[in-house]
């Protein structure tokens, strides 16, 4: 049996001059930290299909004034996604977003971002992960 597609016809668009995207990493987090730990746009004539993770464990717990924060912020406009902390939580805590699916299109920019604010003795890791394939749109 002989099977026939249109010339350019493909079923997967992934395959289309495809690129490997891993960013981000853990970061540990002290009072006064403001940390971004990737910031991705994709090019022009371009689109991105991948996931986001994020999520913090607080190490020390916080004193009363420190809040940690662990956000996704979409087109420089405002948090996609945000994780907070308050003061008084106890160490050991942990929160995150096991997995979130994105579509991106050309020009749009996600910007991971960490920070524990306040002062006192607190600390926590924070981590954010951008995992996915660039593909020619």
């Amino acid at each position: 049996m002989r099977i026939a597609f249109p010339a350019g016809t493909r079923n997967i668009p992934t395959d289309r001059n495809p690129l490997t995207i891993a960013q981000g990493g853990v970061s540990a987090l002290t009072a006064g930290s403001n940390l971004t730990p990737f910031d991705y746009t994709v090019p022009a004539q371009r689109r991105f299909v991948g996931a986001i993770a994020l999520g913090y464990t607080i190490n020390v717990a916080l004193a009363a004034g420190q809040q940690v924060s662990v956000a996704l912020n979409k087109n420089a406009v405002g948090n996609f996604i945000e994780l907070d902390a308050f003061a008084a939580l106890a160490a050991e805590v942990s929160r995150d977003v096991a997995q979130a699916d994105l579509v991106m299109a050309a020009g749009e920019r996600y910007k991971g971002l960490a920070s524990l604010t306040g002062a006192g003795a607190g600390q926590a890791i924070a981590y954010h992960f951008l995992n996915g394939v660039e593909y020619d749109a």
